[in-house]
Order: C-alpha cells, then sequence, then structure tokens
C-alpha cells in the first residue's frame, strides 16, 4: 500500500493523509503539488517522525515521543538509552539512571 501524507503536518509528527493507492503513483510529488511525501505500508504509525534525508515518516521513537509530549513515563517507568524500561518499585529503585534491586536499608528507610 502506498500511502501518501502532507509533507508539513508530517514534520509536525501528524499524519495527514493526502491520498492512498495499491498502485505507486507517478510523480506523486507533482500530483500533490509538491506538498506529498510516500510511505510504503499497510498502516501508518500512530506516532511518526518525518526522516528528512528520505522525505518520508517512520515511527517516532520512545524519546521522541516524549520530547514532543505524546507520551508521559508512568511511575515504574524510566528512559534507559531510548527506550522506555518498567521497574518494580516495590523492590527496585533508580540511582544513576540504572535500575537497581533495593536494599535493606531502603526497606527500612522507607517504613520512617
Amino acid at each position: 500500500m502506498y500511502i501518501y501524507l502532507d509533507r508539513e503536518q508530517a514534520k509536525e509528527g501528524v499524519a495527514l493523509v493526502l491520498g492512498a493507492s495499491e498502485e505507486r503513483i507517478r510523480n506523486y510529488i507533482r500530483y500533490f503539488e509538491e506538498q506529498g511525501i510516500e510511505f510504503v505500508g499497510d498502516n501508518i504509525p500512530y506516532y511518526i517522525t518525518y526522516v528528512l534525508e528520505l522525505d518520508t515518516v517512520r515511527e517516532a521513537t520512545d524519546e521522541e515521543m516524549l520530547e514532543r509530549n505524546q507520551r508521559e513515563l508512568k511511575e515504574n517507568e524510566i528512559l534507559i538509552n531510548g527506550k522506555i524500561v518498567d521497574y518494580d518499585i516495590n523492590t527496585q529503585k533508580i540511582v544513576n539512571n540504572e535500575i537497581i534491586d533495593k536494599t535493606r536499608e531502603d526497606y527500612i528507610n522507607e517504613k520512617l
């Protein structure tokens, strides 16, 4: 499936569909008056990022979604190396951006 999106909207992370076709539209740039970009796939990702070098879109990374306020971290989540990681807040803690197990001292201090 060839899906054609508005370039300026895609740069903002919005997938405004101009058209779709089972077959590639020849010279789609002129067809969509210099505003269209081509995405090949069955479904457009829910959160997109415009890729200037390829003049298309791809699925947004966790980090990009957080930066654009399209997603928020839950209480038991942390961003490590561009990926959202879950941890058990009852038995683990975050130290220097790493998940580590709580110590006996941590449990004692939490009871206070």
